[in-house]
């Protein structure tokens, strides 16, 4: 792997001779590779750090010793765009935005210890703003590039593989829920997390900026500050102003976040599952993408979601149907059940996270590690076939020609959730959070399952082959 960034250098020095634009199309897999991979580490030790690690440690250089921070692939495109709005590069795209870059800049009208905390402000105001243009972004080029469509195919794949899965558990279900579990999965539906990225949003959005924008107007800087922090009293909600311009921007800033950074999850009250317009963005998915990477990263969050509706929690949970469903399972399949349980806690509870030296108690998770170790074979497998359908070819990433498309699959599923936490803030995550620390959770399933040991080669007894696996 060493002549990667030759490879790529050389390739980028003829694209631009060639009049080509390097950043469209062809190239767009390499580099994102090269921002995440670290080549010292062997991928049978640790895919997570081999997947993850050359962008870790870029985080590591900027945030240093930083506390309470974490920074992970499904934010990073946000957080971009918003350093691109602060560079004033995103001035074109909306004259909401250019108002309040130019309003931010005013900052520099004060001493110098205020900038900062104004421009801070300044940001809380428009992060609306920003929000919708960059979700309504996402949207139109999903649309022209046929990325929804990739993504139903996709979808529909990995549901087929959950149908074969149902019907392999013959032999310990009754029919009535093996009909069910088939037809709760028939019904099952996409819905998109698109709240912002109607036309709608965009009018009534840009309404409510020129309303205030007008309003500040010739005012001094500390003038627009002090209005825009008593948008929170209560005598404010009371006014006209607020009515026809403030409310349509305080009622949704506040609900950004689960739309502009990948975001997903299964409502088991309506039996669908849900994924935002940002897990369309890159590193997540791109039409640029081999499909291999595609499926590893956003095939196993489908995956992931689609199996929380045959969790613990949610199987037995009816839907449509006002009959109780009989769940008739044999004592075998329950003791065998309730040995994969057992198997699932005692495996990851011994893991120790690598920085703090702690261990996690993973009933606290187990949901979450079924359906991590469930997303993972039905996305592998729906890949897979769709590679037998495709001649068995898929899209070429210049300089990994070493890797196989099946390798790239399970490269792209250690991407998924590559993260750089400060040690306080792993601290706080595994006293009480609902997931597995990132590492943790994505190498112990793959080292459960056997086509990933066997794509990489990875010798037996070894870090990601252990002697002693679940699933």
């Amino acid at each position: 792997m060493n002549g990667f960034i030759l490879i790529l250098y050389t390739y980028a020095l003829f694209s631009v001779s060639q009049g080509l634009d390097i950043y469209e199309g062809i190239d767009k897999a390499p580099q994102s590779l090269l921002e995440y991979l670290d080549d010292k580490i062997n991928p049978c030790d640790n895919l997570y750090k081999f997947s993850c690690g050359h962008w870790i440690k870029n985080q590591e250089r900027i945030y240093g010793n930083d506390k309470d921070i974490i920074m992970n692939s499904s934010i990073i495109k946000f957080n971009t765009f918003v350093k691109e709005f602060e560079e004033g590069k995103l001035n074109d795209q909306s004259k909401a935005i250019n108002s309040i870059y130019n309003l931010r800049r005013r900052c520099n009208e004060l001493p110098a210890a205020e900038i900062a905390k104004c421009q801070s402000d300044i940001f809380e105001f428009g992060k609306y703003a920003l929000g919708v243009v960059f979700i309504n972004n996402i949207r139109t080029r999903s649309r022209e590039s046929g990325a929804l469509k990739k993504l139903d195919d996709m979808v529909a794949r990995i549901k087929e593989e959950f149908r074969l899965l149902i019907d392999e558990k013959k032999d310990i279900l009754s029919q009535g829920a093996i009909n069910y579990l088939l037809f709760k999965l028939d019904r099952m539906l996409l819905k998109q997390n698109n709240y912002f990225d109607k036309d709608f949003y965009l009018v009534a959005m840009h309404r409510s900026y020129d309303g205030f924008l007008k309003k500040f107007e010739s005012k001094s800087i500390q003038y627009i500050l002090d209005y825009i922090s008593n948008m929170d009293n209560e005598t404010f909600f009371e006014t006209y102003f607020y009515l026809y311009y403030g409310k349509e921007l305080k009622s949704n800033k506040n609900y950004l976040s689960q739309y502009v950074y990948t975001y997903s999850y299964y409502n088991a009250e309506d039996n669908i599952f849900t994924i935002n317009q940002d897990s369309l963005n890159e590193p997540s998915f791109s039409i640029y993408y081999p499909m291999s990477l595609n499926y590893g990263y956003l095939g196993a969050i489908v995956g992931n979601e689609i199996a929380h509706a045959f969790d613990g929690e949610n199987y037995h949970h009816t839907f449509e149907i006002n009959e109780k469903i009989n769940f008739n399972i044999t004592q075998k399949s329950v003791n065998n059940f309730e040995e994969k349980v057992k198997c699932f806690v005692e495996q990851y509870g011994m893991q120790k996270e690598s920085l703090t030296n702690i261990k996690k108690n993973d009933i606290l998770t187990l949901n979450e590690i079924i359906a991590d170790n469930g997303g993972l074979k039905v996305a592998h497998r729906a890949y897979m076939k769709w590679l037998q359908s495709n001649g068995g070819k898929d899209r070429h990433v210049i300089g990994f020609d070493d890797f196989t498309n099946e390798q790239l699959f399970f490269i792209g599923y250690g991407r998924k959730l590559c993260e750089y936490r400060s040690k306080d803030n792993l601290e706080k995550q595994i006293k009480t959070g609902k997931h597995t620390p990132a590492e943790i959770r994505t190498n112990v399933a793959l080292s459960n399952y056997k086509p990933f040991l066997d794509a990489f080669k990875c010798p037996a007894n070894g870090k990601m082959n252990p002697k002693e696996k679940c699933g």
